[in-house]
């Protein structure tokens, strides 16, 4: 029998941890942040409003959230690495098009099969890939390949301005189109003009085929016994070679019938519907009701996802010791402290300068990296893993219906009201109820139920 630690010392399921953090800056990165700094270039170009372009957020976010059960049983049938590297491919096409834009409602229609890229480029696939090469370290593992999202926050964002300023500066050098290169105008031009923000997105497309595919192609692997290895890098007794453990829990028919799951779920969308709505308005409240200039004032949310990075390794070190609705009720507590900071500490106090962007900064960072990192081991607590992709594909429906419910009722209310605080008031209520609920999730409720099942690919079937 081979030694479990010489097996352990060359576990690839750690390098898989790698990949994974790797992937995420660059998929989550476009997926989530990337595309604010085109927002304006896109009103410019296009002559709309910003509620033209938020409404194309509430189109990806549909797209996203509703695609999730689907993509799960993908997942389950086809394994997580053939549906990464068709999501990334589809990615780097959606940036290709979304280049061509002239009307609001072509990224209407492109952001459609973006959300679904998305989908299948970020939470949901990494999620699944760690739970199957992970059990005694699922925490710290998921704690640092969802960091990745966070870096993906400050590096892509910043790697679109610098690809902005560089065909601005070529564009401007270059006079007109008649003038420019035929390598300038193939990436920047369309309709006879010159237009760095096109550039961007298609050199964003060319980098997504060169740099994220690639690796996704040669070393992803869908579970340990893809390589002659086993969960967490341990043989178990007995165990007499490398075959595939069936997977222990339940079918995703019995999750979808639990109290346990309508739990987990509505907590998941009532924090979901507040960091969506508070992320969103952050900028136009810091600006508009707070006084704070451009300068400051995305520093509320800019600090948060720094925030972001240690608490997702936290709680990730966190999930492996303690019971996860605590750690999930936990960051609905910070979220709800985020919360009351905008709302009593600025508006009702009067507090200036950075100290509310600090301490807004800590709660509402901590909330979101713990809430990221704790649902998937909520639900592998809860469900096993038998079948994981396609329960977390339901839960993760609520991204839709939380986006829907926060960022645009948050906005409607400022623009009724002229104030964000009964907007805060709605999230303190939601995020009161939804902490509430986590402590009265039962994760061992079902356990006595898990059997095993099939492998993850042939799994869908069975539900």
């Amino acid at each position: 029998m081979e030694d479990p630690a010489q097996k352990k010392s060359t576990f690839y399921g750690w390098f898989i941890v790698i990949l994974l953090f790797y992937t995420l800056i660059h998929t989550a990165g476009n997926g989530f942040y990337g595309i604010s700094v085109y927002l304006p270039r896109f009103m410019e170009t296009l002559n709309c409003e910003a509620a033209s372009l938020q409404l194309a957020a509430v189109v990806w976010a549909l797209a996203f959230g509703l695609s999730s059960p689907l993509i799960g049983a993908w997942i389950q049938r086809y394994g997580a690495r053939k549906v990464f590297v068709t999501g990334a491919m589809i990615g780097g096409l959606v940036m290709a098009l979304m280049s061509t834009i002239t009307q609001v409602w072509h990224l209407y229609l492109i952001n459609v099969v973006a959300g679904v890229a998305a989908g299948a480029t970020i939470l949901l696939p990494a999620q699944t890939v760690i739970t199957l090469w992970f059990d005694k370290y699922r925490g710290r593992a998921m704690a640092l390949v969802m960091m990745g999202i966070g870096v993906g926050g400050f590096v892509v964002p910043w790697l679109i301005t610098t690809l902005l300023l560089l065909f601005g500066r070529w564009v401007s050098g270059a006079g007109n189109a008649a003038d420019a290169s035929l390598l300038l105008r193939l990436f920047t031009g369309w309709g006879g003009e010159l237009t760095p923000w096109r550039g961007a997105l298609r050199a964003g497309a060319v980098l997504n085929y060169v740099i994220v595919v690639p690796p996704l192609l040669l070393w992803l692997r869908n579970k340990p016994s893809d390589v002659g290895q086993f969960v967490d890098g341990v043989q178990p007794a007995g165990a007499a070679g490398a075959e595939t453990p069936l997977l222990s829990g339940v079918s995703a028919k019995r999750a979808l019938r639990s109290s346990t799951f309508r739990l987990v779920a509505a907590v998941y969308l009532l924090q979901l519907c507040t960091m969506s709505g508070i992320q969103l308005n952050a900028q136009i409240f810091a600006e508009q009701q707070a006084a704070y200039t451009m300068d400051m004032a995305w520093r509320f949310m800019g600090y948060a996802l720094i925030v972001t990075i240690p608490t997702r390794f936290l709680f990730g070190r966190l999930c492996d010791r303690f019971d996860p609705k605590y750690l999930m009720a936990g960051a609905g507590v910070f979220l709800l402290g985020g919360a009351l900071t905008l709302w009593v500490g600025v508006l009702r106090l009067g507090w200036t300068g950075y100290a509310p962007i600090l301490i807004f900064a800590l709660l509402q960072g901590v909330g979101i990296g713990g809430n990221a990192v704790t649902l998937p081991i909520l639900v592998g607590r809860c469900f096993g893993e038998r079948d994981f992709g396609k329960i977390l594909g339901f839960v993760m429906m609520g991204f839709a219906v939380g986006v829907i419910f926060g960022a645009p009722v948050m906005s409607k209310i400022f623009d009724e009201t002229g104030s964000f605080e009964l907007a805060f008031v709605y999230a303190t209520v939601l995020l009161t109820v939804a902490v509430v609920l986590a402590l009265l999730i039962r994760t061992k409720a079902l356990q006595a139920e898990f059997s095993t099942g099939v492998e993850p690919e042939t799994a869908a079937a069975d539900a």
